[in-house]
């Protein structure tokens, strides 16, 4: 029964479209759109005519709000109302933000600190607290293990200079890196016999 009841939705659709089944085609994405430019282009579409319809981001927001078009046949069309309106919207923009800026009414670092201090120094102790772990992240990972990296002295070079080490470059000195993996398998012998 449900695949007759299929059938015939099928069949009533494609009468009502001239004998193919439309394909609804994406116009414009809504995610991380400000609502006076969702507004003003749906009211720009339906000014002109075009046939869309919306769809929301869903319950759990997964789902992908946009601006569908109904009819392909208005694509060339919208599609140029559109690239008219992002055009008109980029200019008067930026000429907002210019008028602001010289008269000094734009919004700085100092007005985001102002608002809000306690969230803005939590910020920037969170930038510096990843900073920090990511470049001590391989001293963090080895310091209760007991063993140290130690940079590679170089023979040819007077007794007080340390040479990096690295692994790019013409002769490569792989000095580090067989440290590095000595000390992992001493981390590794020793949680073993734990």
């Amino acid at each position: 029964m449900n695949k007759c009841k299929i059938l015939i939705m099928y069949f009533i659709s494609c009468q009502a479209t001239g004998g193919l089944l439309s394909v609804s085609i994406l116009l414009f994405r809504l995610r991380n759109v400000p609502s006076d430019e969702a507004e003003e282009v749906r009211a720009l579409l339906i000014e002109n005519g075009i046939e869309i319809f919306e769809t929301s981001p869903g319950n759990w927001g997964i789902s992908m709000p946009a601006i569908w078009l109904r009819d392909e046949s208005q694509l060339e069309h919208a599609r140029h109302l559109l690239k008219e309106y992002e055009y008109s919207r980029r200019q008067r923009v930026r000429d907002e933000y210019q008028s602001l800026r010289s008269r000094g009414e734009h919004r700085t670092t100092w007005h985001v600190f102002r608002e809000n201090p306690l969230r803005f120094l939590f910020y920037v102790a969170l930038i510096a607290a990843v900073t920090w772990f990511s470049l001590n992240f391989v001293n963090l990972l080895w310091a209760d293990s007991g063993s140290e990296i130690t940079p590679h002295r170089d023979s040819t070079l007077p007794s007080d200079t340390v040479v990096q080490d690295s692994c790019a470059g013409e002769g490569g000195n792989f000095a580090s890196v067989t440290a590095v993996l000595s000390a992992i398998a001493d981390r590794h012998r020793s949680l073993a016999k734990t």
